[in-house]
């Protein structure tokens, strides 16, 4: 292909900034032909875009040659022999409470005697409180002096003693002073 016979004009462009090269610019004639068939890298032959909906098992499945001479083997994990099977309630149990003083076989316990639906949701309330103390809500806004509606936190973005520090603000828009309807200066630290 013989570009010089198609070029048409070129050009220097010294107004495009930033650039760590020399911008240059060439207008070409040329006649695209149009291809037989596309490519064979074309996305028409990939298996996401044929139209068709593919299974999620399709993509782990085994490959018909393998790409190693030798099968690679599975390592052993180790355990030892004191390890078990926990629930996460355990995690947040004292070790106090976990050291169990010696039962009569006698004595039936609480759990014991409960159905298995109501033991299971006693575990489940247990749990529930056991996350609940530990994802504890944040405390609710106050609430500005003029308006009495909830107010809004920001932060401090000025460099200075402050920045980074939280605070609240009334929730409504900046306006006029004598607009009843505008924010009120009403401002407190966060704790």
């Amino acid at each position: 292909l013989d570009l010089v016979t198609a070029l048409v004009s070129c050009d220097i462009r010294p107004d495009v900034l930033g650039s760590d090269h020399c911008p240059v610019i060439a207008h070409l004639q040329l006649t695209p032909l149009p291809a037989d068939k596309p490519p064979k890298q074309c996305t028409k032959f990939y298996k996401e875009f044929s139209g068709k909906q593919v299974k999620l098992s399709n993509f782990f499945t085994k490959a018909d040659k393998p790409n190693q001479s030798k099968p690679v083997e599975a390592i052993p994990i180790k355990r030892s022999k004191t390890e078990t099977k926990t629930k996460i309630t355990n995690f947040f149990v004292s070790n106090n409470a976990k050291a169990k003083p010696a039962v009569n076989s006698s004595i039936v316990t609480c759990e014991e005697s409960l159905p298995m639906s109501q033991s299971s949701e006693l575990d489940n309330n247990n749990a529930k409180a056991a996350w609940g103390s530990i994802f504890k809500p944040p405390p609710p806004a106050p609430l500005c002096t003029k308006h009495r509606e909830e107010a809004l936190k920001r932060k401090v973005t000025k460099k200075g003693a402050n920045t980074g520090r939280e605070f609240w603000c009334c929730r409504r828009g900046e306006g006029r002073a004598d607009d009843p309807e505008a924010r009120c200066d009403f401002f407190k630290w966060v704790k």
